[in-house]
């Protein structure tokens, strides 16, 4: 759900829903224009996707608990996976915090300058949020195939799609990266309902009396 909503708030926010086609070596005036036609609807998708990113920390704590019991304490692959996941997090809230400032003008005037900056930014992001995006598949896939912390197709998948940004462009891997975390959030959603519940009177279970 993180993900889907995450995606949705992109598109909605996209300054090609215009009409106007802007890239960085437009003229500010018409970059200005792009920005101010799709204020409202990206006002709302980056709503949408501050949703996504609360939902995001909650699958990344998640991910680092279940890798954690596969690999042990102390794991670094289970480090790694999680300090992706929280700087990735992080990077998103930036850009959102950055749209949200975007919207706040009606009429950029004699300051037309400032909306390139917003739309370079933006051009640009996919890049920067790319490297943790990585980092958490490639570690939670090396710990899925060690550990088997993962189901070895889901494990096998991540580690090929982080040949594609090498291939295509260093701005798909963070694409790719959404995607994958999509298919493993499903997936460990439906082994957290098939696991059978534990009963807490059980010497094993940590909330066990002694």
């Amino acid at each position: 759900m993180a993900v889907l909503l995450s995606m949705f708030g992109a598109i909605l926010g996209d300054p090609y829903r215009s009409g106007l086609d802007p890239d960085p070596t437009d003229p500010s005036p018409l970059i200005a224009r792009a920005l101010v036609e799709i204020r409202d609807d990206a006002r709302t998708g980056t709503v949408v996707a501050l949703v996504g990113a609360f939902l995001l920390i909650w699958f990344v704590g998640y991910l680092r608990a279940h890798l954690s019991r596969h690999e042990g304490a102390g794991g670094w692959l289970t480090d790694v996976a999680h300090g992706g996941g929280v700087v990735a997090v992080a990077l998103l809230l930036v850009s959102h915090s950055l749209t949200l400032a975007a919207t706040e003008l009606t009429d950029y005037g004699d300051d037309a300058v400032l909306a390139k900056v917003f739309l370079t930014h933006g051009w640009n992001y996919f890049y920067v949020v790319s490297p943790p995006m990585l980092a958490l598949v490639a570690a939670a896939s090396v710990a899925g195939l060690r550990f088997g912390a993962l189901p070895r197709w889901l494990a096998i998948l991540g580690l090929v799609m982080l040949v594609l940004p090498f291939i295509a462009g260093a701005g798909l891997g963070a694409i790719v990266s959404l995607l994958w975390v999509l298919l493993a959030s499903v997936v460990l959603t439906i082994r957290a309902f098939r696991r059978p519940a534990v009963n807490p009177s059980d010497p094993a279970h940590p909330l066990s009396a002694p």
